[in-house]
């Protein structure tokens, strides 16, 4: 008995793995589809999306070992930069002069403290899900297009695991890995000039799902305290 019970859960692995295969096969053709559709009548932009499928002309490959003396070295000049960035606004603020503080400061009422965020809905995160299809990053075990296809699906999933996070206290591990990708900030500028580049920081899907539930729970509490300013540009 228990080696049906067995077999028949091997089986139900089995389709389950299949349909997941078939689902992200179809996210991906979709996608492609959907670049060429957009693309309709318009030679160049028809030539850039050939060119982003079939990733020509813009990746340069190189061995485990240059891979990894290249990341360590762009590890090591941000770290440092990081560290003289430190080190300049430390000494300006030791050579600049005091400021004049007026002698009763101005009272500003205690602003209401926030002990905890309202729980998160299905539907919050059906909203965020729906609209538009998100970005993808490379860490990303599920596509921003499969999300976004099976909103009904995952919009649960999701919610409950923000429900987590906010009684706990803890944001996942997991979700706090970044893709760092390292980009000239001009076109022609000097690609072995460590100083051309600026890092950019490709977080997973969830993440940013996270992220934006967070800040719709906090932007509330912050825009009615009454030490936020009005004049506030971002």
């Amino acid at each position: 008995m228990s080696a049906e019970v067995s077999n028949q859960e091997n089986d139900n692995i089995g389709n389950i793995r299949t349909a997941a295969r078939a689902a992200i096969s179809e996210s991906r053709s979709n996608y492609i589809r959907q670049r060429f559709d957009e693309a309709a009548g318009d030679c160049k932009t028809t030539w850039r999306a050939t060119n982003d499928v079939l990733h020509r002309g813009r990746r340069t490959y190189h061995s485990d070992d240059e891979c990894r003396l290249l990341s360590s070295k762009f590890a090591t000049f941000f770290v440092d930069k990081l560290h003289r960035v430190q080190r300049t606004v430390a000494d300006r603020l030791m050579q600049s002069p005091a400021f004049d503080l007026p002698n009763e400061p101005p009272v500003i009422p205690p602003p209401s403290r926030l002990f905890y965020f309202a729980p998160v809905t299905v539907s919050e995160v059906r909203k965020l899900l729906t609209p538009v299809v998100l970005k993808s990053s490379l860490l990303d075990v599920l596509s921003s297009a499969l999300l976004h296809s099976s909103a009904d699906v995952f919009a649960p999933i999701i919610a409950h695991m923000a429900n987590l996070s906010f009684s706990e206290g803890c944001f996942p591990a997991t979700f706090k890995t970044a893709q760092v990708l390292p980009l000239l900030k001009k076109p022609g500028l000097d690609k072995e000039a460590m100083n051309n580049y600026r890092p950019i920081s490709n977080l997973t899907t969830i993440s940013k799902l996270l992220e934006r539930l967070v800040l719709s729970k906090f932007r509330p509490h912050l825009t009615q305290s009454p030490s936020f300013s009005h004049l506030q540009s971002a």
